[in-house]
């Protein structure tokens, strides 16, 4: 998800897009605030992929409500989400590393 979202720079074109289409240059105080809206704007997106991640692991066992889930298929859920959470904590040093993002 880190390397999809930085190399396609996704964020950043939206940004750009939006400042550009509404004249709003001067208004965010320019290319640092929008460099930090940016930035800002990837973890929220990030945030909220993990979290409809998290809500959508219980349908894939067929099931609406983790609650309803036996507890093999709850410890699954867990084992996953826990290897996502340090997947993803790896892609971020990695990212953060990478000389194409500054930090």
């Amino acid at each position: 998800m880190l390397l999809a979202i930085e190399r396609d720079r996704l964020v950043d074109r939206f940004v750009a897009g939006y400042v550009a289409q509404h004249d709003r240059r001067g208004i965010l105080g320019g290319p640092a605030r929008e460099k930090e809206l940016a930035e800002t704007m990837g973890r929220e997106i990030l945030l909220a992929m993990i979290v409809e991640v998290r809500e959508a692991l219980p349908a894939f066992f067929g099931r609406k409500q983790e609650s309803k889930l036996k507890s093999e298929k709850t410890e699954a859920i867990d084992a996953f989400f826990r290897e996502l959470l340090a997947a993803l904590a790896r892609a971020k040093l990695e990212w953060r590393g990478s000389p194409a993002v500054s930090a």
